[in-house]
């Protein structure tokens, strides 16, 4: 998905694992990685573009784009190419993480989706290219 030279520019990135701000549950350990998905916090910050209300309802600001081989693998889109997509944050309860209730349905931040779900599909994100690549 890469080529050789933007391997060289994907870096470590440290990443705090926080507990659930709502319902407590435990966040894990803080890790280092290149490639990762956003946290709960993440995706309400407006410092990164997105709406801070999200997380009690709509929100515009989560729109993302879906290519065709995704859909193609199963994704299930809901309209004007929109999505849920998984958080790294932990959820409700143990079975649960937390999600993006992709824009035009809803556009909320969500604590409730559980993990063997798989209507919902990933944006990975890195500090290479910035990361607003995705959402669009």
């Amino acid at each position: 998905a890469f080529s050789e030279k933007e391997l060289t520019a994907v870096a470590d990135s440290e990443l705090t694992n926080a507990n659930n701000p709502e319902y407590g549950s435990n966040g894990g350990d803080d890790t280092t990685d290149k490639v990762f998905l956003l946290s709960y916090s993440e995706a309400l910050d407006p410092a990164y573009g997105f709406d801070p209300a999200a997380e009690y309802g709509f929100s515009s600001t989560h729109g993302v784009r879906v290519r065709d081989y995704t859909k193609c693998q199963g994704l299930s889109v809901i309209d004007s190419n929109n999505y849920f997509w998984w958080l790294r944050s932990a959820g409700d309860y143990s079975g649960c993480a937390c999600n993006v209730l992709g824009k035009d349905s809803y556009g909320g931040v969500d604590s409730q989706l559980e993990v063997s779900n798989t209507c919902a599909g990933v944006c990975p994100e890195h500090t290479a290219f910035g990361f607003r690549e995705f959402f669009r």
